[in-house]
């Protein structure tokens, strides 16, 4: 067995290495939807507005004080001034922080099976993916993995600072999106699995009982309380956000069940995980981390038959709590891939019992040499898939765990404005009008930020004179119609004897995200003051 100083020392190794390979070039990718949302609501914690919960489309507060921490350090102080990497190391160091939470495990799973799993941590495509993605999903699994093991340790030998652990863990869960509440119905429905199918039901309940206290659930419930509310509140600053969070899941559950843009298939979340593959994109696949968990979990499941142990009743509960995340997600039928990182975490717990598993049971030289050939195989194309998810495909279809991501051509535009600007006499003044049905900008709030005078407009307003920029969204459908009415607005925006030309600037619309693109218009004469290389649109 490793010694506890070792096995630190190799867990601290660990996590450098997570973030070795999660923080290079975080503006590489360009921000999704959701993330210039939560980046808006950052900006407004930045520029001394305090946080208000709004349950449509926003969540809790602790991604945004978490980014506005990542912001200060680099000096940022307004809106206008993020980029993508100081609102992406905060979910950077959440993701490359979960692997610290096995050194709470030493004593309650093997240190060997702890350190497949700190590897499969690093290179688990999904969760390495979002790590480097500006949304709550990381901080949630964080905690959750915090969550699940602080009732491992209590199982194992119940101490009132493991139960006050778990508590301010699902505390800052609740305080950062209301999915939440779908983890805690699995942790409880696996506790009450555990307690009571237990073969040795009676004995463990009997020590469970001898070692606890009456007053510690009730403590449970105040911390766990008083954190969510410190944070939902913005300490204390809005005690109105708590009842208004509470009443949000009304929404919700609306949403998860009406909501037909994002329904899936309750296979969805075991496809996407076993076997992706479109066109002439590479093979994506984390079926070897379900293969090893499924592996470590009939090992567990089986050891409660032959041991009486502390230890085996958290291995009893981490099963339960992973498979019922599994299968309480899977009924949900509004899904997002993101959705999975929690019962993905609980997988990798147990594929690092599923190794040792299969190399008692192959216990021939032989035997072991293909079984590591294998797993080293396997190892290596993660790493691989890991890379490439960061990196080529980091918004490409291709790529299963990009979903309505924002396209690399919205570089152009910018790109294309930023030259505007600077030859017009208002500079980052210069009037633009973007008109987008269904109120539909996201994310380009975000990538027009420097921009003072943007009117976003569901519709046209024809009392308004063309600003010297229109942008216009459209999708397949709409092109031709979108443009038309451009054109005759543009048309008959001015007197007789005043007409401006409009040009297109650029030879094609951009592509915003699959489906979705805007067409660009500029007045003439500030067309032709621009760069050859901007009017060339290579």
């Amino acid at each position: 067995m490793l010694s506890r100083q070792v096995f630190n020392l190799l867990i601290a190794l660990f996590i450098l290495v997570a973030f070795a390979v999660r923080i290079p070039d975080l503006d590489r990718k360009p921000m999704h939807t959701d993330e210039a949302v939560h980046a808006f609501k950052t900006g407004e914690l930045l520029e001394g507005h305090s946080f208000r919960y709004d349950p449509m489309d926003f969540h809790g507060p602790l991604l945004h004080y978490s980014a506005w921490i990542s912001a200060r350090l680099h000096g940022v102080g307004q809106y206008q001034d993020l980029q993508p990497r100081h609102l992406r190391l905060a979910t950077v160091v959440y993701g490359s922080l979960l692997i610290a939470w096995l050194w709470a495990l030493y004593n309650v799973l093997p240190p060997r099976a702890l350190l497949v799993s700190a590897a499969l941590f690093i290179v688990s495509p999904a969760l390495v993916y979002y790590s480097r993605y500006f949304i709550m999903e990381t901080l949630l699994v964080f905690f959750h993995l915090g969550f699940t093991i602080a009732i491992m340790r209590y199982l194992a030998k119940p101490t009132t600072g493991w139960l006050v652990m778990g508590a301010a863990c699902l505390g800052l869960m609740f305080a950062t999106k209301e999915t939440a509440l779908l983890y805690l119905l699995a942790a409880g429905l696996g506790l009450i699995a555990t307690l009571t199918l237990a073969p040795n039901r009676s004995t463990l309940l009997s020590r469970l009982k001898l070692a606890a206290r009456p007053w510690q659930l009730p403590l449970f419930f105040i911390i766990c309380a008083l954190v969510f509310a410190i944070f939902v509140s913005a300490f204390g600053s809005h005690w109105e956000s708590i009842i208004t969070y509470l009443q949000g899941y009304g929404t919700h559950i609306q949403r998860g069940l009406n909501d037909h843009t994002h329904v899936k298939p309750w296979y969805y979340y075991g496809r996407l995980l076993i076997f992706s593959h479109w066109d002439q994109g590479p093979v994506w696949s984390e079926g070897l981390i379900l293969i090893l968990g499924a592996v470590g979990a009939v090992h567990f499941y089986r050891q409660r038959n032959s041991t009486n142990t502390p230890q085996v009743t958290a291995h009893n509960f981490l099963v339960w709590n992973t498979f019922l995340g599994i299968l309480l997600f899977s009924l949900v039928p509004y899904k997002t891939p993101w959705n999975m990182l929690g019962f993905l975490a609980g997988m990798i717990l147990l594929a690092g019992q599923g190794v040792l598993v299969l190399f008692q049971k192959y216990s021939g030289h032989g035997q072991r040499l293909v079984l590591a050939g294998v797993l080293f195989l396997g190892f290596g194309h993660l790493a691989w898939q890991m890379g490439a998810a960061t990196t080529r495909y980091d918004a490409s279809p291709l790529n299963p765990y990009v979903y309505a991501h924002t396209s690399h051509e919205l570089e152009r535009l910018v790109t294309g404005l930023n030259q505007v600007a600077a030859v017009d006499s208002a500079g980052f003044g210069l009037p633009i009008q973007v008109i987008a049905g269904g109120h539909d900008y996201w994310p380009l709030p975000w990538e027009l930020r420097k921009f003072s005078q943007v009117y976003w407009w569901a519709a046209i307003d024809t009392g308004i004179a063309p600003a010297a920029v229109i942008l216009g969204r459209m999708t397949a459908n709409d092109r031709d119609s979108v443009e038309a009415i451009i054109a005759e607005y543009v048309y008959s925006g001015f007197a007789p004897g005043q007409k401006i030309m409009y040009t297109s600037l650029f030879e094609a619309p951009i592509a915003l995200r699959p489906g979705v693109s805007l067409a660009a218009f500029i007045k003439y004469d500030l067309y032709n003051r621009l760069p050859v290389a901007v009017k060339s649109d290579p």
